[in-house]
C-alpha cells in the first residue's frame, strides 16, 4: 500500500502492509490534504485500486493562541473620556480565548476579556507620558498563553496656556541709539538684549509662541520680535521728552484654537541721557555801561 499523490512535502507516511497512515513531519502547513492511496496485491499480473483519503488538520487545544499582529500600534488623543477604545486585539485558537493585560502598574487601561477591546480607564495626558506600551495575553482553555504588544501613541492637544517666566522686565537704552536698536536687559552684567520669554508645555504648533506689544502707544515706539521676544526701538528716543516707557507684552501659541497667557508681562524701559542739550539762560540780561 502506498500514497501515489497529494502527499505534498512528504509530510505523511503509510505502512505498506498494515495501511496505517502517520505523520512524517510536524510542519503541516495546509488545513486540508487530499491523499490518493493505492493498494495492490502480489499476483501476476498485480491488481490494484485507489481511494481518496482526506486529512483535515485541526489545531490542538494545547497549541498556543496566535495573534493577528505581532505588534499593534495605535494613536489616541489626550483628554479623551475614560472608556475610549484604543485598540481591538484578536488571537486565533481552536478553543475559546480569554484576554488580559500583563504587568499593569498605572491602571490607565483595561481590556475586555472576551472581545479583546482595549480601552482607557482615565483620560490620558500627553505631557505626563506620550507613549504607553502594553502587553496583552491570550489564554486558551488549556491555560496555554500567547502575548503581543500594543503601543499607544498619545496625540498632543492644545490644553496648556503659555506662561511667562517672570512678571516684569526692566531695560535700558541710550537716547543716542539708532532706530532698530535692541533694548539692553538692565539685570544683565553682559549688556545682553532684553528678551521676553514664555514657556508652553505643549509641543509642535501647540507650543509655538508668538509675542506682541499689547499697548497701542508703545507699538509706535518699540517692537518685539514675534518669535524670539527681543525688544528693540522703532524711533529715535529723546530722554528730555520721555525718560521712562512702561508697556505690556502678550503671548499666544499657534494651536487650534490658539491660547494666550493668563496675564501679560510688564516691560519698563529707561532712556539713558547723553549730553545733547547745551545750557541755556532763563532770560536775557541787558547791561548798560556808562562812562564818567
Amino acid at each position: 500500500m502506498c500514497c501515489v499523490s497529494g502527499n505534498v512535502g512528504g509530510v505523511f507516511a503509510i505502512d505498506r502492509t498494515l495501511g496505517i497512515v502517520s505523520t512524517a513531519s510536524f510542519h503541516l502547513d495546509q488545513p486540508v490534504y487530499w491523499l490518493t492511496v493505492q493498494a495492490a496485491d502480489s499476483g501476476t499480473p498485480s491488481l490494484s485500486s485507489t481511494v481518496m483519503l482526506i486529512v483535515t488538520v485541526a489545531t490542538s487545544t494545547s497549541s498556543a493562541p496566535v495573534f493577528d499582529e505581532q505588534e499593534y500600534s495605535v494613536e489616541v488623543s489626550e483628554n479623551e473620556l475614560d472608556g475610549t477604545v484604543v485598540a481591538v486585539v484578536h488571537a486565533s485558537c481552536q478553543s475559546s480565548v480569554t484576554y488580559s493585560l500583563a504587568d499593569v502598574t498605572d491602571n490607565l487601561f483595561n481590556i475586555d476579556p472576551s472581545s479583546g477591546v482595549v480601552f482607557t480607564t482615565i483620560p490620558l495626558d500627553f505631557e505626563h507620558s506620550s507613549v504607553h506600551n502594553l502587553t496583552v495575553r491570550a489564554a486558551n482553555i488549556a491555560g496555554v498563553v500567547s502575548e503581543t504588544s500594543v503601543i499607544i501613541h498619545v496625540v498632543d492637544e492644545n490644553d496648556n496656556r503659555p506662561i511667562f517666566s517672570t512678571e516684569s522686565y526692566f531695560g535700558r537704552v541710550s537716547e543716542a541709539s539708532p532706530i532698530g536698536s535692541y533694548i539692553i536687559d538692565a539685570s544683565s552684567e553682559r549688556h545682553a538684549p532684553l528678551v521676553v520669554q514664555a514657556t508652553d508645555a505643549d509641543t509642535g504648533s501647540n507650543g509655538l509662541l508668538t509675542y506682541s506689544i499689547a499697548d497701542a502707544v508703545a507699538q509706535h515706539v518699540f517692537e518685539v520680535d514675534s518669535a524670539t521676544g527681543a525688544v528693540r526701538t522703532k524711533v529715535v528716543l529723546d530722554r528730555e521728552m520721555h525718560s521712562i516707557y512702561k508697556f505690556t507684552v502678550a503671548v499666544h501659541d499657534s494651536g487650534t484654537p490658539s491660547l494666550t497667557a493668563d496675564t501679560d508681562v510688564t516691560v519698563t524701559v529707561y532712556v539713558d541721557d547723553i549730553n545733547d542739550s547745551p545750557p541755556s539762560f532763563n532770560q536775557q540780561v541787558h547791561l548798560h555801561f556808562g562812562y564818567l
